[in-house]
């Protein structure tokens, strides 16, 4: 899917439930109210998976919920988000999420990569944030290639590259984090890492 631009009150591009093969590309997406693009699929079924979201424009997103990032894959495998340029978010640029609780069977937010997007000015509205984020059990992905920077993080507890939760087997490499923190602001870590079996 393409488009010159994107406005809405909640999500610019939603990708609900039993969605895969889906490119969600070459698009401006800005001003909207909660995500940029979110692909949401579901807490026992692997049926969002294989996903394009690149070369995309997508920035002041969260504008009526504080805590709306900018491209997020929630329960989705197998995702490809690369070459995105994001920057003024309220919350994440980039997020894969799950719940707490399962295991390397049941949990369907696995094998995505996370590649070449350059990412700025986020976190400037919530905090136990970090510009590229996972939480929860999210299982073997990788974060590599990409740039992270000129955040000033206004906010406690916000980082550059943020493992939270219990996720596993996360690849972090050949990224590159600089201007991140300032004097008026708090940066507890550039990667802070919970979880097991990450490599950095």
């Amino acid at each position: 899917h393409k488009a010159g631009e994107r406005r809405s009150g909640s999500c610019g591009v939603f990708a609900k439930g039993a969605v895969s093969g889906l490119s969600v590309d070459n698009n401006l997406i800005h001003d909207v109210g909660y995500f940029g693009v979110l692909v949401n699929g579901s807490t026992n079924r692997d049926i969002s998976h294989e996903n394009l979201i690149v070369n995309n424009h997508v920035f002041r997103t969260g504008q009526l919920a504080g805590h709306g990032g900018a491209i997020v894959a929630h329960y989705s495998s197998r995702n490809r988000i690369a070459h995105n340029l994001v920057h003024d978010t309220r919350r994440w640029s980039i997020a894969l999420m799950a719940t707490w609780d399962g295991d390397a069977t049941t949990n369907y937010t696995r094998d995505n990569v996370v590649e070449y997007n350059d990412v700025s000015h986020g976190n400037t509205d919530s905090e136990d944030t970090g510009l590229i984020y996972h939480w929860g059990y999210v299982w073997r992905n990788i974060i590599r290639y990409n740039r992270v920077h000129d955040s000033p993080q206004p906010i406690e507890n916000a980082f550059g590259i943020y493992l939270d939760g219990w996720g596993r087997e996360t690849i972090v490499e050949n990224n590159v984090l600089c201007n991140l923190g300032n004097p008026g602001g708090y940066l507890r870590g550039v990667i802070t890492v919970n979880g097991a079996g990450h490599r950095i």
